[in-house]
């Protein structure tokens, strides 16, 4: 059965906060996607400490990015001659793709992603920062800064944040973002006490 949960805020002030179908009007759903948000205010707050810059090269915060491969119009690979920044991931243009069979990189990173899952289910635990250095072996599809594609861009980046901080993304995102603008109910995971099944 469908449902929605819907909040209409009008001049500062809830008008609308109501539970239809399934829904309640307090429900917890997943953001997906929406993480990237996250992800690009904390890289922003650490460009403004002076932490991170836009023009840093990804493999400054990750060896493994050094002497990354791209794909040429071909497919042919070769080391690329732009280096993937900071900017390049908060943009899209990294050329760092998602899984898919739609381009030669989406392939590699379908075999990486399959690979990955029959790790996690032999047991085998990755961290975001082992992810980030597995995803350094799949070619990107494209020079950085020549085009724009939706891939692991942000993903990378996460793996940036941990490094230049030193802590996971769940608790930085708490500390920074989450927890000093009251969202109570925004992290990685839903706590059994507030899981409605």
């Amino acid at each position: 059965m469908g449902g929605a949960s819907i909040t209409i805020i009008e001049n500062g002030k809830a008008v609308l906060c109501e539970g239809y179908g399934a829904d309640e009007a307090d429900d917890i759903f997943r953001l997906f996607s929406m993480t990237k948000i996250s992800t690009a205010v904390a890289a922003f707050q650490l460009i403004e400490k002076g932490v991170l810059s836009l023009d840093d090269p990804v493999s400054k915060w990750i060896l493994e990015w050094k002497n990354h491969l791209v794909f040429d119009a071909n497919g042919n690979v070769s080391v690329c001659e732009v280096p993937i920044t900071i900017q390049h991931c908060l943009n899209m243009t990294s050329g760092v793709p998602y899984p898919g069979d739609d381009t030669p990189g989406g392939i590699r990173m379908a075999q990486l992603e399959a690979d990955v899952f029959a790790r996690t289910a032999a047991g085998q635990r990755l961290t975001t920062l082992d992810m980030c250095r597995l995803m350094a072996l799949v070619p990107g599809n494209f020079v950085p800064g020549t085009r724009w594609e939706y891939g692991a861009s942000a993903d990378l980046l996460g793996g940036i944040l941990e490094v230049a901080t030193g802590k996971t993304l769940d608790v930085l995102y708490e500390e920074q973002i989450y927890g000093p603008l009251g969202m109570t109910d925004t992290a990685f995971c839903i706590p059994q006490d507030k899981a409605r099944l």
